[in-house]
């Protein structure tokens, strides 16, 4: 071969390598962080941005010229999160029958939009202000209390009738019994 030749397939070659090694050593670029204000006044809690990732937005007047954002983060047959953005306030609302597997799914969730770990009552999730609550359309029993979050100190478990409720798996194999074999014919008193 000729050597221009060789010496333009090296070349091309290492830039390429070149190339790939920079196209595959680049990161995603981190997720930005926002500040939520925190219960304990005058601190706050760093998590993932929010307001560009969450589902739905609408401005909400609330008087007094304060005009607050709700972000709609999850919006599932099963529970619905949303963050209000001037009382730094988030509100997992449980909207499935089955209230226990609801809450541990929307309480996962919301940990893991915000970037939260969950490492009992020390995670940075249980510094904010989340209130958790069941409507009457899905459990009489739950309804009125806030719950909060249940890995927290101030979580509140569900009560033993809320818990009677919650409807019963349907079996998966239904058991038939055999029908009884028919009696004998009777004979007649005669013969």
């Amino acid at each position: 071969m000729d050597r221009k030749i060789v010496a333009n397939i090296k070349t091309s070659l290492f830039l390429l390598a070149i190339a790939l090694f920079l196209g595959g050593c680049s990161q995603p670029p981190p997720i930005p962080k926002i500040s939520i204000a925190a219960r304990e006044k005058g601190k706050t809690v760093l998590v993932n941005d929010i307001v560009k990732t969450a589902k739905i937005s609408e401005d909400l007047d609330l008087g007094n010229g304060i005009v607050a954002k709700k972000l709609t983060l999850v919006d599932t047959g099963e529970y619905n999160i949303v963050y209000f953005s001037a009382q730094s306030r988030f509100i997992i609302e449980l909207t499935s029958k089955d209230i226990v597997k609801a809450r541990t799914n929307a309480e996962n969730s919301l940990l893991s939009i915000l970037g939260i770990e969950k490492n009992g009552e020390d995670t940075e999730a249980c510094k904010l202000w989340v209130a958790q609550n069941v409507p009457l359309t899905v459990n009489a029993a739950a309804v009125g209390v806030d719950y909060r979050l249940s890995f927290c100190a101030d979580g509140r478990p569900f009560s033993i009738a809320a818990l009677a409720l919650i409807p019963k798996l349907e079996p998966i194999i239904e058991i038939r019994r055999q029908p009884e074999p028919p009696p004998p014919p009777s004979r007649g008193l005669g013969g």
